[in-house]
């Protein structure tokens, strides 16, 4: 396997997304395959129109992992009118099967970053950071955590997670937990809990 990092090629989205259901363990959400499915591309389509910057990591043609992210100041990426028709439209859907909760979860993360920012300023968030499931162990997160440290070295960034991803990479990496928060999951009907985080670093 010859990895290179380069820029996510805009195809591959829905392979990002399949990355993604898996890794952040999306059916936890939801019992239906076809929601489970359609959070996980709305979840990446939004990330895309959002982004400033999307670096992937390809063995030949092949995706193997990405980070999108946003910086203070620069062109966002997915500009065009159909994109966001696509996410808007996707949004619509996921409220006809996520419950109120949903909207804790944002709410909960959009307290944490204004209280961080009362002290620090943040000059970008990490949006999406997703790697394939069959090549996890192997150093591509790494790699593409270090490309995006070596393009904005210097700068103040941050990123929400849950108790459901891989949050312990970020804190094995340098990342400081700015904040964390517990609340009822989203979309489960046993008042099963897990915490929000916040983390930041200075790349």
């Amino acid at each position: 396997m010859v990895i290179k990092i380069q820029e996510l090629k805009k195809q591959d989205l829905s392979k990002l997304a399949s990355f993604s259901a898996v890794g952040m363990n999306f059916d936890r959400y939801t019992d239906s395959k076809i929601a489970e499915k359609l959070y996980a591309e709305y979840f990446v389509r939004d990330a895309w129109i959002n982004s400033t910057v999307a670096i992937a990591a390809y063995d030949e043609d092949e995706l193997c992992g990405a980070i999108m992210a946003k910086f203070d100041n620069e062109v966002i990426l997915g500009q065009s009118i159909f994109d966001r028709f696509y996410v808007d439209s996707f949004k619509k859907a996921m409220g006809l099967v996520f419950d109120r909760n949903s909207n804790v979860y944002e709410q909960i993360n959009q307290t944490m970053l204004n209280n961080l920012e009362i002290n620090l300023h943040m000059d970008g968030e990490i949006l999406l950071f997703a790697v394939d499931p069959k090549q996890n162990s192997k150093g591509i997160g790494t790699r593409l955590l270090n490309e995006l440290e070596n393009q904005y070295s210097g700068k103040q960034i941050y990123l929400f997670t849950d108790s459901n991803c891989s949050y312990q990479f970020y804190q094995h990496r340098g990342f400081n937990q700015a904040d964390a928060r517990r609340m009822v999951e989203p979309g489960r009907n046993n008042g099963d809990k897990m915490t929000c985080f916040l983390f930041n670093k200075q790349l």
